[in-house]
């Protein structure tokens, strides 16, 4: 039996911090020597995910200014404490130079083809807390009608699994460093596929 109706798994009752979650990459090519001034909502407008459910949240996840052309990898200047900004300030540097920007957007999917209740946002399928409320939901509806689940089901399973690019969760960066010895952080802007035009 499948968990659930639609697909990706979630549903009305999934909450924001358990929603799916993308990064995704923007850039802006930049002449260097003078200086620049983006409003936030021009940046975050200018990436749009590949799904995109009507309640998403964005926000301004990292900023960083590097070098148009790297002979060595340079993590680049890190702009972060203007995330919160509403006007980006840049004062570029001689030389062309390139703003990575980066935007997370939670809440950017929605079930496909959901039974009533079971339309909404998608829960965030790396998320261990949102999958396991997600997974509890679903057994306690169950059990609640019928018992014991094993004397009716001898496997659950997910026979569809469109993430659209969900490529994020709260513990990602900790998760990142304990499993690969370094942190990802200098490193993330330039891993991330860029979607659409630009």
């Amino acid at each position: 039996m499948i968990v659930g109706s639609g697909w990706p798994f979630g549903g009305e009752f999934v909450p924001r911090s358990e929603q799916s979650q993308i990064v995704m990459l923007g850039t802006k090519n930049l002449d260097g020597g003078k200086p620049y001034v983006f409003g936030q909502a021009e940046l975050l407008d200018e990436v749009t995910p590949p799904s995109n459910y009507k309640n998403k949240q964005s926000e301004l996840f990292m900023l960083r200014l590097a070098p148009g052309n790297m002979d060595e990898f340079s993590p680049g200047i890190d702009l972060n404490s203007q995330l919160k900004n509403n006007n980006i300030e840049i004062v570029v540097p001689e030389g062309k130079h390139v703003l990575y920007f980066l935007v997370k957007i939670t809440g950017f999917q929605s079930v496909i083809q959901g039974a009533l209740g079971a339309n909404g946002p998608v829960i965030n399928h790396y998320e261990q807390a949102a999958v396991e409320n997600y997974l509890n939901r679903f057994s306690d509806i169950l059990s609640s009608k019928l018992g014991a689940l094993n004397q009716y089901f001898r496997a659950f399973f997910t026979d569809s699994i469109e993430l659209e690019g969900a490529n994020w969760c709260s513990d990602m960066s900790e998760e990142f460093k304990k499993r690969r010895g370094y942190k990802l952080g200098g490193y993330f802007p330039y891993i991330l596929l860029r979607w659409g035009n630009g």
